[in-house]
């Protein structure tokens, strides 16, 4: 019998793994495939997708199931997150996808097969998923990717592929468009699709760089590209790391900032240290930094400094305050929201899906063969069980910055 996980919806800590009645799989419709989850992520992302799920619709994805049984059939109160992983297509009705094959993308948690009614997508490598409840939601979560028969791939390439794929996107759209240096083939895209976003709000040289939170895999897969595929010369100033005293060991063993701080360090102190002076020009990225660290450093620097420019990739989910107020905690209300739907949606429209697409996979490719994030291991656990316990120890603070959790169902 199949399990999934499911949530309460006010509450991440309270999660149940449940136990579904033994029922017959229907008839695939055609253009369909089958899908069986057989490893996937498990990250902080997670608690954020509950924390915000029915602001970004993130329970719609994989509603819980009709035989779900009660107490937690109720959608009101209960249901069901999904995760970034891999999954076997055990069924199919479309020559797109064969059955055997395996897709990367955003899967349901448990060992319930999901049926997806797909299509082809504007790249040769992606299929997009059309099922009926999910046409709302955006194609970030809609679009999966395609293993072809590579004799290349290995068991660690799946699993960084699972463990952090879509963050590394997520920090190449910011490095590369939001902050381009290569005016006439990129132009600098707005980070949320809103308002101007000029060459000056792009260019990061002769700046300091604080770039918050920088041990989560987004800000250290945006720190490596910022040092191996941006050029020299448009590469900033300074590149500063500012996240907790537990995880400065891990983060100046990165080898990708010029100096790691603490967030009880003086920013004023630091910004002299790093010989840039008060005409200097400060970036400060956010990638999830804990309260309001990113917005404190920024007003102790206002008016110290040339300029401030202050971008929100994320924020903690054990955080008591929402995006919202977080923003409005910057110097003049000053901070820009970054969304990777708005920034991807930009990129493929300058310069198209399919050269987008490549591009992105390449630099993964490079980030991988490149030994990843160095310091931190992959923890593999073996199904759902294990899974319920991995969830537990995140949520509690027991896993450390360097261990990276992933389950096999």
């Amino acid at each position: 019998m199949a399990q999934i996980q499911v949530i309460n919806k006010s509450n991440y800590k309270e999660h149940h793994l449940v136990t579904l009645p033994a029922e017959a799989l229907l008839p695939l419709a055609e253009s369909s495939i089958r899908v069986q989850t057989t490893l996937f992520s498990l990250t902080t992302n997670n608690f954020t997708y509950v924390r915000f799920g029915d602001l970004v619709k993130w329970w719609d994805f994989h509603p819980l199931p009709p035989t779900t049984p009660a107490p937690y059939n109720d959608p009101e109160k209960y249901g069901r997150i999904s995760c970034w992983g891999i999954g076997h297509v055990i069924e199919s009705t479309t020559a797109l996808v064969p059955e055997g094959t395996k897709i990367y993308g955003y899967i349901p948690i448990g060992t319930l097969p999901v049926t997806k009614r797909i299509e082809a997508s504007d790249s040769p490598n992606y299929i997009m998923e059309t099922t009926e409840h999910r046409a709302h939601l955006s194609e970030l979560y809609n679009r999966y990717f395609i293993y072809r028969d590579n004799p290349e791939s290995s068991s660690n390439d799946f699993a960084w592929d699972a463990a952090m794929k879509v963050l590394f996107e997520t920090s190449y759209l910011i490095n590369r468009f939001a902050l381009a240096w290569d005016l006439e083939g990129h132009p600098p895209i707005s980070p949320n699709g809103l308002g101007a976003w000029s060459v000056d709000d792009a260019d990061l040289k002769d700046t300091i760089l604080l770039v918050f939170a920088p041990s989560s895999k987004t800000a250290a897969a945006f720190a490596q590209q910022c040092r191996v595929l941006r050029p020299r010369n448009c590469q900033p100033h300074r590149l500063v790391g500012v996240g907790s005293d537990a995880s400065k060991s891990l983060t100046e063993g990165f080898g990708w900032y010029d100096e790691v701080a603490v967030y009880s360090d003086d920013p004023i102190a630091l910004v002299g240290e790093a010989s840039i002076g008060s005409k200097s020009k400060v970036v400060i990225i956010d990638f999830g930094s804990r309260g309001i660290a990113s917005a404190s450093w920024a007003n102790k620097l206002h008016g110290r400094v040339e300029s401030i420019r202050c971008l929100l990739v994320g924020t903690s989910p054990t955080n008591s305050q929402g995006m919202r107020e977080t923003i409005v905690a910057f110097p003049d209300k000053g901070a820009t929201l970054c969304s990777a739907i708005a920034l991807r949606s930009g990129a493929i429209q300058v310069i198209g899906p399919t050269t987008y697409f490549n591009d992105l996979d390449s630099a993964w490719d490079v980030f991988k063969k490149g030994g990843a994030i160095p310091g931190v291991t992959l923890k593999i656990g073996d199904g759902m069980n294990s899974f319920m316990k991995g969830w537990d120890d995140l949520a509690s603070g027991k896993i450390l910055s360097s261990t990276t959790l992933l389950f096999e169902v």
